[in-house]
């Protein structure tokens, strides 16, 4: 899935890899790779890197918490995170019966 716009902030779901089907939040992108954070195994001081094809953004409205947007707004303005907050966003996201993305 290639993506043209501002990504920083959303949350995406692994879709190739050890990690499939993980739940991250996009700290910064580049041209062809974006890096990535889930709060635990992959922290914000040591993101992932990975290729912008193998994410499914999550960008359903229904979908994304009130956390999940106050953690985009913080990035976008340049405010730190947590990992702590990372971790809740997730959690309260992957508690919700949604079905998974699919390509």
């Amino acid at each position: 899935m290639i993506i043209d716009e501002n990504i920083v902030g959303l949350f995406a779901q692994s879709s190739a890899g050890h990690d499939k089907g993980k739940i991250f939040l996009i700290l910064s992108d580049e041209k062809e790779f974006v890096y990535i954070a889930d709060g635990k195994s992959r922290t914000i001081e040591k993101p992932k890197r990975k290729n912008r094809k193998h994410l499914l953004l999550i960008k359903n409205e229904a979908k994304i918490s009130g956390e999940m947007k106050a953690l985009r707004e913080k990035l976008l303005r340049n405010e730190p995170i947590r990992n702590e907050e990372v971790k809740y966003a997730i959690k309260k996201y992957s508690k919700k019966k949604y079905p998974k993305p699919t390509l």
